[in-house]
């Protein structure tokens, strides 16, 4: 009986040529939409999902009112990540990421390259986020000023097939050697921010800058496991006031 029926509807389906063409075209259209459209919704829940500590990694956000005009923003002031640790149980660790807006000239032997998304990380930046090095230890490749983590693409492009740990890299116009101490996996594309380059924080100057006033890095708290977000979002105004206000008075 089934073989009967397929009989029928390709003969069905030779008589009108035409109108079956159309709706088998528009079937396999709205098909394939709303495939991609499956995969694409998958791909936007499965951000930052690589990082083991996922639900337990935030991004401190600054919000500022001057007058009648209101700022919302990603940036932070530098002490805030590591006073938070110091003033807050609830937070386990912190680290902070600041991100080169412009391009970064790279050089090695005969290669001059300016490269983009070069970032500075604090050294704790492996302890928060789950990159995966394949060459380096997590736990120290951040920590010497002069010292940065590249990806693996980036080593291949200017190392080849020789290792690349231990290597010495001239980075910017003023040719700053600094030595290779890690490489990371490459990057998936589901991530919030991706790098090609992580330089060591104690190479920034504004890193080590105590003012509360000045916000322009990227700061990431770690909470204990089991803490809720929303009752260190009521503390957090009072840390700002208790070390914002003072400024501000002498300021003024």
């Amino acid at each position: 009986m089934l073989k009967s029926y397929f009989t029928i509807a390709f003969r069905n389906l030779a008589k009108r040529k035409f109108y079956a063409s159309i709706n088998i075209i528009g079937l396999s259209i709205g098909l394939t939409s709303c495939l991609l459209i499956v995969l694409y919704i998958h791909h936007e829940l499965s951000y930052d999902t690589m990082h083991t500590k996922a639900d337990r990694i935030y991004r401190v956000g600054l919000n500022t009112k001057f007058s009648e005009q209101e700022l919302m923003t990603t940036t932070t002031c530098p002490p805030l990540a590591f006073t938070a640790v110091e003033e807050f149980p609830e937070v386990e660790n912190a680290t902070r990421i600041f991100p080169f807006f412009e391009d970064q000239t790279i050089r090695y032997d005969e290669t001059s390259i300016a490269e983009k998304r070069v970032y500075f990380a604090d050294s704790t930046f492996f302890d928060v986020f789950s990159f995966q090095l394949l060459a380096g230890d997590p736990t120290s490749a951040l920590t010497k000023p002069n010292t940065l983590v590249i990806t693996e693409e980036m080593a291949q492009k200017y190392f080849g097939n020789e290792p690349a740990l231990g290597k010495t890299l001239l980075v910017g116009d003023g040719k700053v050697p600094h030595q290779v101490t890690g490489v990371v996996e490459n990057l998936p594309s589901n991530v919030h921010f991706h790098f090609n380059m992580l330089r060591s924080m104690a190479s920034l100057e504004l890193s080590r800058n105590e003012g509360w006033g000045s916000n322009n890095i990227i700061t990431y708290l770690l909470l204990h496991e089991g803490v809720e977000r929303a009752p260190l979002e009521v503390k957090l105004p009072g840390l700002v006031e208790k070390y914002v206000g003072p400024e501000i008075q002498q300021y003024m």
